[in-house]
């Protein structure tokens, strides 16, 4: 194997990959990043087998890795419910490096006897070796036990939380440090749609630019999330930006397509658990992105926006 590989797995300063690899059915769950949602899925009978990017939600020192799943409303869990939530570590520079840490495994069948979690890679420290192998001894990976204090049971759901000590060379993302966001949930309805009116007027300085053909008022809005962006992904050019107006222009141009004119009650707040980041969506909680186009097929085509709010002001992260 490469010189990088050895030491301190000098590899994790260099260029690393890190995606989640999900493998679940039968089964509702959201699977969070630094509390951030990698996926949110609300229908059992879809069987999800698929990797996800990650580097930009990492932290780079310690990473909290959450997974919440909910029985079948009525019905409590599905027959073989089960979830696997995969760490991968790649090199961006080796395609041949690939690590794998099976860090929250639960299985649904298996809850009278209590050990629905018992698959999951037990806690310690742990070293990237040669051949990708991960092996359990002294190295720069610590990996927690899964907290069962944050474990809710009431109403047959799960919440199962795992911090990971992985030092990495990715920068420290401004989200880390934008003001906590309320309690959704405890506001009331007056104070609930103020929060709405508020984040929307962000959201119809995009919506109107689209509008207008007039994208290059809003770039100035996507400069911290591009940037961002390209180092999570190690971008050497600056094209983050580039490939999301190119992608916009090519809305906007084709007669196909007609932009979906939204107002602030049609739409409501998708916030995720670190209580730093949110969304405006259609249909309530992680309901469809709030601004894009439809075609007469009934396509659509849209554009995920999640904002923190950092000195009062709305700021676009992601």
């Amino acid at each position: 194997m490469t010189e990088k590989l050895k030491g301190d797995n000098r590899m994790l300063q260099d260029k690393p990959d890190f995606k989640l690899e999900i493998n679940a059915k039968n089964l509702n769950y959201i699977v969070d990043v630094n509390g951030s949602a990698v996926i949110r899925e609300f229908d059992p009978n879809n069987q999800v087998v698929a990797e996800f990017p990650i580097n930009h939600w990492m932290h780079p020192e310690k990473t909290n890795f959450g997974l919440v799943v909910f029985p079948n409303y009525g019905e409590g869990y599905l027959r073989e419910a089960s979830i696997s939530v995969t760490l991968i570590i790649k090199d961006n520079n080796d395609e041949a490096i690939n690590y794998r840490l099976p860090i929250l495994i639960f299985e649904a069948d298996s809850l009278n006897s209590g050990e629905e979690l018992t698959k999951s890679i037990d806690s310690g420290d742990y070293r990237l070796a040669a051949d990708n192998q991960v092996k359990k001894e002294k190295g720069q990976i610590y990996i927690n036990d899964i907290d069962q204090e944050a474990l809710d049971r009431h109403d047959g759901a799960f919440k199962l939380i795992r911090d990971i000590t992985i030092p990495n060379r990715l920068p420290l993302w401004e989200f880390f440090s934008c003001d906590e966001l309320p309690d959704y949930e405890a506001l009331s309805k007056e104070a609930y749609r103020a929060e709405v009116d508020s984040l929307f007027v962000e959201y119809k300085k995009i919506q109107d630019a689209l509008a207008a053909n007039d994208l290059a008022s809003i770039k100035p809005m996507y400069a911290q999330r591009s940037k961002e962006m390209e180092q999570a992904f190690y971008y050497e050019q600056p094209t983050w930006s580039e490939e999301t107006f190119t992608e916009m222009q090519a809305d906007i141009d084709d007669s196909e397509w007609t932009l979906r004119i939204r107002k602030p009650e049609d739409l409501g707040i998708t916030f995720e658990h670190n209580r730093k980041l949110a969304s405006l969506t259609l249909g309530g909680f992680g309901g469809s992105n709030a601004i894009g186009f439809k075609n007469s097929n009934g396509a659509y085509s849209s554009y995920p926006l999640t904002f923190c709010r950092k000195d009062g002001q709305w700021l676009l992260m992601r």
